[in-house]
């Protein structure tokens, strides 16, 4: 029955008077020198005060809305729903016709507005009224006294330019939501470009390829600033070194520790203590309980933390300039006294018990689990980081003090620094830092076995899709073409919509919403990792569409726009992995980890710069192998 047939009839006759008394139609008053400017505010509360936030009325007038936009003062005769006065598509033109004639009436004075930049928009700045949300790192500026200007104004225009956003947030009937549905007009080209959505991976091409085409025309490449970093080597008393990035534009200074070994230690019963042990070094040290300690940390506002990894342990803090000997106190603390008390002891196991748990009850943490103990059945590294369910309900105390024992000590620990901290300042820091800890270095790890190559892993989850990892072994870290690798992996599969792999196994055959794979390192050595998900009817087709991408790869390496693309990225997003001292910090501490050369940053740019398709070709052949490729599954998976 529809809506319709549930309404009451109305009765014969005359029809009723209204239930509220008819307003009189709404005209603005306004001298002959007013400018269009005055009326966007009136606009504005049109517009929000019959859309979203609908207010109770009575008959004299429009009560405004509460809460978020209560200072906003709502139009007189402003109607509801499709009611309203000219409707929303009327007032967001009448609001763009005056964004343009305010721009045109600026750019003609030459006045403030002008200079602002209100005219032309240049990258990253675009005019208030164009159509479409501010992007990039500059907004639309306007003269601080424009009067004219309001924030209900800038509501409505926001508002109107974000009713629309991407396929993801589309309404449908009854205000639900659908999940990248088509659109009639705007989804109809290839790739997804339509008349105003996202550009596609083909369109993205073709912009890259029109651009080298005018750098061609022009006579040489683009004029690029050369990303260099200035790293000192601080040498601290008693012979401890330390990489620094001094930067004194904020207050601010982060520092990054690690030993070898890790969880690699770990007796295989225990499997889980040196995490555990790591989770507890910051819940009470010292003379702190865990609440003294965490509110040292608050009212410092000091960051400190600590990660038990396959085949390390890293500790890191931040804190502002005044707050860092706090700071080094209390990490060292930590470091040397830790409470380990009962309580905390049993509440940290019930929460890596339920973490554990979780992990089982998921495709993607089971296959996880499934992949690296097929890989390397009797190698520490096939193991979990953080124990099992069964090693770490068994786990004793003392094997958590014993592994934190075995890993914390003096020698052998690598440090990294950046921020507003000198050579001179750091250098006395450090002992400091490492004050009291055993003399000595870790243990170290049993070495690294081969990766065991396996056929088809399944793990039967009851579910409607199967997670898929999937990897081969790579190259060591201190291999020569490593980079060149690192280029062929993302032209492959790591270079989201321009990769290979995403657009014969998501665009053209619509299999996954995505796929990816790329280099990760343990025991300095690389491996090739890749993650997907699908139907569990779909499975079989989505790795043998992989297992071809790859083959083909192998066999004819990538092409000179591909090299040129992935060239570009790479030199490109250098700079914006050191955008805060913490990833700066945690970045130095890497390439040391890494054995690599001080340098290696400040001249990486040039060693991508001299990469050919002949070399890149030669270093496909050599290290992907299809054949090799090994898959572990999570779900009920058809055609494997």
């Amino acid at each position: 029955m529809g809506r319709a047939a549930c309404r009451p009839r109305r009765a014969a006759g005359p029809r009723a008077a209204p239930r509220r008394p008819a307003r009189a139609p709404f005209r603005p008053q306004r001298s002959a020198s007013a400018g269009r400017g005055q009326l966007r505010p009136l606009l504005a509360g049109a517009l929000h005060d019959g859309g979203r936030f609908r207010a109770r009325r009575s008959a004299g007038g429009a009560a405004p809305p509460a809460g978020r936009w209560a200072g906003i003062p709502p139009a007189p005769g402003a109607g509801r729903g499709r009611h309203r006065a000219g409707g929303v598509g009327q007032l967001r033109r009448r609001c763009r016709r005056l964004d343009r004639f305010r721009h045109r009436r600026d750019a003609a004075a030459g006045g403030a507005a002008g200079a602002r930049g209100t005219g032309h928009h240049g990258r990253g700045q675009a005019p208030a009224g164009c159509g479409r949300p501010d992007r990039g790192r500059g907004r639309a500026q306007h003269p601080p006294d424009d009067g004219r200007i309001a924030a209900g104004a800038r509501w409505a225009r926001s508002r109107a330019t974000h009713d629309r956003q991407c396929a993801g947030h589309r309404p449908v009937h009854r205000h639900r939501r659908i999940l990248a549905a088509p659109h009639a007009r705007r989804d109809a080209r290839p790739g997804g470009e339509g008349r105003r959505g996202r550009a596609g991976p083909r369109a993205v091409r073709q912009r890259l390829a029109a651009t080298r085409r005018r750098r061609g025309a022009s006579g040489g490449a683009a004029v690029t600033t050369p990303f260099r970093l200035e790293i000192q080597t601080v040498t601290a008393p008693g012979g401890l070194t330390a990489w620094l990035i001094e930067d004194h534009s904020v207050p601010v200074v982060s520092l990054a520790w690690g030993w070898g070994g890790g969880a690699a230690l770990d007796a295989p019963e225990h499997a889980g203590a040196l995490a555990l042990g790591a989770g507890l070094l910051t819940d009470g040290a010292g003379d702190l309980d865990n609440v003294a300690f965490a509110d040292a940390l608050r009212d410092n506002a000091i960051g400190l933390g600590f990660d038990a990894q396959r085949d390390g342990f890293e500790g890191s803090l931040r804190a502002l300039l005044p707050a860092l000997p706090e700071a080094v106190r209390l990490a060292n603390l930590a470091m040397t006294a830790p409470r380990l008390a009962p309580d905390s002891v049993a509440r940290m196991r019930a929460r890596a018990v339920a973490g554990a748990r979780s992990q089982l009850e998921t495709p993607r943490g089971q296959v996880g689990r499934a992949f690296w103990a097929a890989a390397y059945p009797n190698h520490p590294a096939g193991r979990p980081t953080g124990g099992t369910v069964e090693t770490l309900s068994t786990l004793p105390e003392q094997a958590i003090r014993d592994a934190l024992a075995r890993q914390l000590r003096a020698g052998g620990v690598l440090v990294a620094a950046s921020g507003a901290i000198t050579a001179a300042q750091l250098s006395a820091l450090l002992p400091t830092l490492f004050a009291g800890l055993p003399a000595g270095e870790p243990p170290t790890a049993p070495p690294l076995p081969a990766f065991v190559p396996f056929a088809p892993r399944i793990i039967e989850v009851p579910a409607p899709q199967s997670a898929i990892q999937f990897g081969q072994p790579g190259l060591a870290v201190s291999d020569p073409d490593w980079e060149a690798f690192q280029v062929v992996l993302r032209i492959l599969a790591g270079g989201g919509f321009s990769s290979r792999l995403m657009e014969a196994v998501r665009v053209q055959r619509g299999l996954t919403y995505g796929i990816g794979a790329g280099l990760d390192t343990l025991f300095g050595q690389g491996f090739v990792v890749g993650s997907s998900a699908t139907d569990n009817a779909k499975v079989g087709e989505a790795m043998a569409v992989t297992r071809a991408e790859w083959a083909r790869m192998a066999a004819e390496g990538p092409t000179a726009e591909e090299l040129d693309d992935a060239v570009a990225f790479l030199t490109g997003n250098l700079p914006l992995q050191f955008t805060d001292s913490r990833r700066i910090a945690a970045t130095l501490l890497a390439l040391r980890r890494n054995n690599r050369p001080i340098d290696w940053l400040d001249r990486r740019s040039d060693r991508l710069r001299a990469l050919t398709v002949e070399g890149l070709r030669s270093v496909a052949g050599r290290l992907l192998k299809p054949e090799a490729l090994s898959v572990a599954i999570a779900g009920r998976p058809e055609g494997v």
